[in-house]
């Protein structure tokens, strides 16, 4: 409750008393924090105590006190924002979603979601509840499925609560499915299946795996799944695919292992009981489950080597383990066997000494390397011979992968220094090149010339002087370390001077093409061998060898064929149309999404389908476009589920809304480079949102499980690993033309059409670099494209240039020289200064009613001149200069001085005047929608500036702050004009947050200025 006193001196119980700012740092709050909102803090309190949630004392100067354990109360019935988050591992942008959806009651103490508490009532029933845990949790405790690190497949969860239904153990793990789901920290999606905690833990603790009984007692899997039904044990199955998915209870083990000692210690079963011969044969020989423990051989490999060694067994026992199965059990002289493990002990020796399988390679490499160079390039380049792995040795010897082959040390160890040196020359650059080479060659390498080459070490010195020196690349490393490795071959094979060979020889040394010298570096040593030539003849008079003799490595076929080829206008066009087109590809992706869900086939054609929608607009590397496109939040759109989809499509704002988002997190993780630039054409957002929506929804459905009698049909495939979070495509294999994606998706389209991520690429760029080309945008522009890219160029029409930059950019741009852009060209009529002024003034009136700071008459006089002037430059331009002026704004290149700013002018012309003006609140500037993640960033620092210390300040500071943040204010009302609601979305907390702040500026309208209020 809510009382009301003097002053805290009357209270006789002063001592039980706590501040408000001492309960909220008791409940974990951090009321002395810059945009901490002590306003919205002392509201709810006042609300709890209404409620009768807590006892609030409140004195005639508004302070507020509570009861000193009331902290503690209210711990123990609610929990804060930040605790919910970090539990369940959600965002804000989750709890807040959560909370609209349910209606959950919020303690708002700040505007943050971190600062509000819920009732625990509404978090166990809504949100997450510690005493369950997910399915997922279970497959852990259980270690059913030890081939997954983190997290374990569906089908195996699915599994496990097939068979918890069908055995009726739902009481027994206290399985329970949830109407509303719930969110666990180690799990990214909401689950439905939880299992009480303490009855899973007891679980465990009261019984043990078929897989422990089997290797404790030594039994066969055969025998002891007969034998358990016999003496009345019960198998408890969760999983029927692994041993450590059975389970029989503790007591019952402890029955069995009794039962147990009747028989013979590693015997067969209950068999032994009953046959003299067996107990008199374990005492002399040895089974063959023995031997294969002793020599760890598997069934696969233990016959062959008892024949390889001509071992047969000296007596077989025939017996029936039941009805219908008859079984033998072979027994060896004890002997013979200990001479064979002798044999393999000898033999692992020598094998160890002398040979690496590929487990061991794998071990001797840092923790980021791979095999697949050491196989794959350099064992056939240097024609390295592999040893098979003798069957006596398949068990001792740690292979990979069941692999069978050995590699001799030697070979290893040559392959792992020349991994090591090539690694040491990427790490080394130097400031003088020809040094670096000097270092590289003789330091890292260790290559040193031999007396009889001084002269020829002379003469390679002086042509990499000279070639590093002519040199224009950027990398200029890389060439260093081709010169330093090419040392190697002219040291390694050349016994005499270079030039005392004929050509003849050389081509032997050097220039046969299937040599093992890469072609990179036989090219280095013709144009070397070249240059001998030269400066031998011109010294001597006299030809070394005969040039023209010498194979040139240049004409060589190329080791691969590299495809340069691009897609005609034409042929992007009809792409583009087909690609864009919902009615064929809408339907048949949630179609496709549905069968995945079912556990049917599934073809990935949502995926592909949002995969080209991308590369349309941006040409982006194959991998980048997989693995830079996170997931979305869909909270904000209208899009629900894939039935909504299956009869609505996104509008324009819920595909901004998403573009956006990608957008952001785009610019976020780059924050250089090429691939930072994401843009989605204006007639592709419809289509793009729909795709990626889809594909959302599709990885949303994928993590809920939900068991069915008919398994086989509801059973969805292992989550797929090296994919990005939304393509499910894999990042390290292109689709190709002869793959069931492109086939399917393609069906509809040109016969024989193939889809190359690197065409579309290159033409792509062709066509940018076109568009560039007609705006006489080349010049600033040619560093973004290589050499090649900008040889190929469409010479375009106005109608063509206009068409392509619709296709291709998005008009994404605010700013009040944009909208008047804007206006003329599709109004034709000249824009009147007086109604300008008008409309400035009614929205700074509009800034009183709403912000309620005033603004000085003189800003309002510079603004309306430098509106003016905007206006006079635009009423001058004739409607094609405004459409060539708005086409190189959406084609970005115009002049910018700043990030995500661009300018009508060429040159800033406020530089000047005003030393270095920031774009930010200026007239001219076209400003791109991802600068408002800092307009609106900026926007809600001026806010929270304003709040704490607009009442302070003196008359003049006042005015000066509130000028400042009017123009900040314009700004974001022009970026609102264009772009609704949807600016709220670059600042955490959304537009609730805005809301709230603006409650609590400070009110000062009486200062405003006449004239403008």
């Amino acid at each position: 409750m809510l009382i009301q006193i003097t002053d805290t001196q009357d209270l006789q119980i002063k001592e039980a008393l706590i501040s408000s700012e001492q309960f909220a740092e008791r409940i974990g709050l951090n009321p002395s924090a810059p945009f901490f909102s002590k306003y919205l803090y002392t509201q709810t309190l006042r609300h709890l105590a209404t409620a009768n949630i807590l006892d609030v004392w409140e004195t005639n100067d508004t302070k507020l006190f509570l009861n000193q354990h009331e902290d503690s109360a209210y711990l123990a019935k609610h929990m804060s924002g930040k605790q919910i988050m970090d539990n369940c591992n959600i965002s804000p942008q989750t709890l807040r979603k959560l909370c609209k959806t349910h209606n959950i009651p919020l303690h708002k103490f700040n505007t943050i979601y971190k600062d509000i508490f819920i009732p625990l009532e509404f978090i166990e029933k809504y949100i997450t509840d510690d005493k369950y845990i997910t399915g997922y949790d279970l497959l852990r405790i259980s270690s059913i499925d030890k081939k997954s690190k983190k997290i374990f497949p569906r089908r195996a969860l699915l599994s496990v609560i097939n068979n918890i239904q069908k055995h009726n153990l739902n009481s027994l793990l206290g399985y329970k499915e949830l109407t509303i789901p719930l969110y666990f920290k180690n799990t990214p999606q909401p689950q439905h299946h939880v299992f009480l905690r303490e009855k899973v833990i007891n679980f465990f603790e009261q019984h043990v795996s078929i897989n422990k009984v089997l290797n404790e007692l030594s039994m066969r899997r055969s025998n002891l799944v007969t034998l358990l039904p016999n003496i009345n044990i019960e198998i408890y199955t969760l999983y029927g695919s692994s041993h450590d998915g059975k389970f029989i209870s503790k007591n019952d083990y402890q029955y069995l292992q009794t039962y147990r000692k009747g028989i013979t210690s590693g015997g067969n079963g209950s068999y032994a009981q009953r046959n003299d011969k067996y107990i008199e044969y374990r005492e002399k020989y040895y089974t063959k489950k023995q031997v294969m423990d002793y020599l760890s051989l598997s069934n696969d490999y233990i016959n062959i080597v008892l024949d390889s060694y001509n071992i047969k067994p000296v007596e077989i026992l025939q017996y029936k383990f039941n009805k219908d199965k008859t079984s033998l059990i072979y027994f060896f002289l004890k002997d013979e066997i200990h001479k064979l493990i002798e044999k393999q002990t000898l033999l692992k020796r020598q094998y160890k000494q002398e040979y690496y399988t590929i487990k061991e390679i794998k071990l001797l490499m840092d923790k980021d390397g791979s095999t697949s160079n050491f196989l794959y390039s350099y064992i056939p380049r240097n024609n390295i011979q592999s040893t098979e792995c003798p069957s006596i040795l398949m068990g001792v010897l740690k292979r990979y992968n069941g692999s069978k082959n050995l590699f001799r040390k030697e070979d290893v160890h040559e392959y792992l220094l020349d991994r090591k040196n090539s690694k040491n020359l990427i790490s080394i650059e130097m400031a003088d090149p020809f040094k670096e080479f000097i270092y590289k060659t003789e330091i890292i390498l260790q290559i040193s010339f031999s007396r009889k080459l001084i002269r020829t070490k002379d003469l390679w010195f002086q042509y990499v002087r000279k070639q590093l020196h002519a040199t224009k690349t950027s990398n200029i490393s890389i060439y260093i370390n081709q010169l330093s490795k090419t040392s190697f071959h002219l040291a390694d094979l050349l016994t005499k001077e270079i030039y005392s060979y004929s050509a003849s020889s050389l081509n032997k040394l050097f220039f046969e093409e299937k040599s093992n010298i890469p072609r990179t570096y036989q090219r280095i040593l013709y144009h070397f061998c070249r240059e001998v030539y030269d400066s031998i003849y011109e010294v001597t008079q006299k030809a070394p060898y005969t040039l023209d003799k010498l194979t040139n490595p240049n004409h060589f076929l190329n080791q691969r064929n590299i495809d340069l080829s691009r897609y005609t206008y034409e042929e992007y066009k009809d792409l583009y149309r087909f690609v864009n087109d919902l009615s064929i590809h809408k339907l048949t992706a949630i179609q496709n999404v549905e069968s995945l869900l079912k556990g049917n086939k599934y073809c990935n054609y949502d995926s592909y389908w949002l995969y080209i929608l991308i590369q349309l607009t941006n040409n982006w590397r194959h991998a980048t476009v997989i693995t830079q496109i996170p997931e979305i939040n869909l909270s904000n759109t209208s899009i629900t589920d894939l039935d909504w989809l299956k009869q609505n499509n996104p509008s324009i704002d819920d595909a901004n809304s998403i573009i956006f988002q990608v957008g952001r997190y785009v610019k976020k993780i780059h924050k250089t480079g090429a691939d930072s630039i994401f843009r989605i054409a204006d007639p592709l957002k419809i289509a793009f949102a729909t795709a990626i929506s889809i594909c959302q929804l599709r990885a949303n459905a994928y993590h809920i499980v939900t068991p069915s009698s008919n398994q086989k049909n509801t059973v969805p495939k292992t989550s797929p690993k090296d994919v990005g979070a939304l393509i499910w495509l894999k990042t390290r294999h292109i689709v190709q033309p002869r793959h069931t994606a492109h086939k399917v998706f393609f069906k509809h389209f040109k016969h024989e059409f193939k889809f190359s991520n690197r065409k579309m690429n290159r033409t792509l760029t062709t066509l940018i670099w076109s568009v560039l080309r007609s705006l006489d945008a080349a010049r600033v522009s040619r560093s973004h494209f290589n050499e090649n890219s900008t040889m190929h160029y469409i010479k375009l029409d106005e109608k063509q240039l206009t068409h392509l930059i619709e296709q291709i950019f998005e008009r994404n741009s605010f700013g009040y020289i944009t909208q008047l852009l804007t206006n003329k060209l599709f109004d034709g009529l000249n824009i009147e200064k007086n109604v300008e002024t008008q409309k400035m003034l009614e929205l700074t009136k509009r800034f009183g009613d709403v912000q309620k700071i005033e603004v000085s008459s003189g800003l309002i006089d510079r603004l309306a001149t430098e509106q003016w002037e905007v206006i006079d430059l635009i009423n001058s331009l004739k409607k094609e200069e405004i459409q060539h002026l708005l086409s190189q704004a959406t084609a970005n290149t115009l002049y910018s001085k700043q990030e995500y700013y661009q300018c009508v002018f060429s040159r800033c012309k406020y530089d000047d005047i005003t030393n270095n003006r920031d774009c930010t609140c200026c007239p001219f500037s076209i400003v791109n929608v991802y600068a408002l993640s800092n307009l609106m960033d900026t926007y809600l620092k001026g806010i929270h500036h304003i709040i704490s210390h607009f009442n302070s300040a003196k008359e003049g500071e006042k005015k000066k702050m509130a000028n400042h943040f009017y123009l900040l204010w314009l700004q974001v009302q022009s970026a609102k004009l264009q772009f609704g609601d949807l600016i709220y979305d670059f600042v955490e907390g959304g537009k609730e947050k805005f809301s709230l702040l603006s409650q609590q500026l400070p009110k000062t309208k009486e200062y405003l200025t006449d004239g403008v209020y």
